[in-house]
């Protein structure tokens, strides 16, 4: 899905660079202004994209299903939910939509409990330290909003890049008052989860044609660095970039142009927002200045 907008804007991006150079600074200005902003939108379609996806899965009959009996002490233990050989519809829902988005790289479905109930890949299930999730940001904010929530970026333990979980209440109308409840007689029958990695997003950023003293990072709200064109700077410090003046503005649904400092060299900074369906998460365009 991703690949064939990123085809789009890369041949877009390589005839605005062909056709500005550094001829003319204020028009190269506002042509690298224009180039983050259709950046950004790739960017937020592939998240609108997963949100979906996580959709889809939420309407699925698979999912509509009022209680989940089959869980033992016994099957949480050894298995981290249910075996391998069990619910296998559900199993083929999860495959069939990690097949279509590469950004997908696994699903869950928990109880309202919060314990997990099956994920794909299985070998993610059984890899779990944890077998409840009721502490997790995107759960209580799945929970507390009722709708579509997308969690905190954290760098994975087992992969060790950065990665996302987009949340989704399943709820049924009218059934037992003995089920758990939330919000207006709507009862809770699970909530499914997906595993967003930003690999894609980072692989992109690393084939842009950028010169040597320029550099494109995306950020989320608090500035973590999701994805980052250099191959060889991996810190994440926060610090490095939640203090800019363009980060901040940006935050504020704004697209533009500043010079600033930053890591002790003035640079002149592009920055656009990328709207991550509640987040608002921020693109920064980083090219040395130079007072020509």
């Amino acid at each position: 899905m991703i690949a064939s907008m990123i085809l789009t804007y890369t041949i877009f991006f390589n005839s605005s660079i062909l056709s500005y150079g550094q001829e003319n600074k204020t028009v190269y200005d506002k042509q690298q202004n224009l180039n983050l902003y259709l950046l950004s939108k790739v960017f937020e379609k592939e998240i609108e994209k997963i949100s979906d996806m996580a959709e889809l899965v939420h309407n699925s009959p698979e999912f509509q299903v009022l209680e989940y009996n089959n869980v033992s002490q016994h099957y949480m233990s050894l298995y981290h939910g249910i075996p391998e050989n069990e619910e296998l519809d559900k199993r083929a829902v999860f495959k069939s939509i990690m097949d279509i988005s590469p950004s997908i790289s696994a699903l869950f479905f928990l109880l309202p409990n919060g314990d997990n109930y099956v994920e794909e890949p299985y070998s993610y299930q059984l890899n779990l330290s944890k077998t409840n999730f009721s502490f997790r940001d995107y759960y209580r904010g799945a929970l507390d909003t009722g709708k579509m929530y997308m969690g905190d970026v954290i760098i994975s333990a087992a992969s060790g890049i950065p990665i996302t979980i987009v949340a989704v209440p399943i709820y049924a109308q009218n059934l037992s008052n003995t089920a758990k409840t939330f919000g207006n007689n709507n009862t809770l029958i699970g909530l499914i989860g997906v595993d967003v990695n930003f690999k894609t997003f980072d692989d992109f950023l690393k084939s842009l044609p950028l010169g040597s003293d320029e550099r494109v990072v995306f950020l989320d709200a608090i500035g973590n660095k999701i994805a980052d064109s250099s191959k060889s700077n991996i810190n994440n410090q926060t610090s490095l970039f939640s203090g800019l003046s363009s980060f901040k503005i940006a935050l504020k649904g704004k697209t533009g142009n500043i010079i600033e400092e930053f890591a002790k060299t003035k640079m002149e900074i592009s920055y656009a927002p990328v709207k991550s369906i509640q987040n608002t998460w921020v693109l920064l365009w980083l090219k040395q200045y130079t007072n020509n």
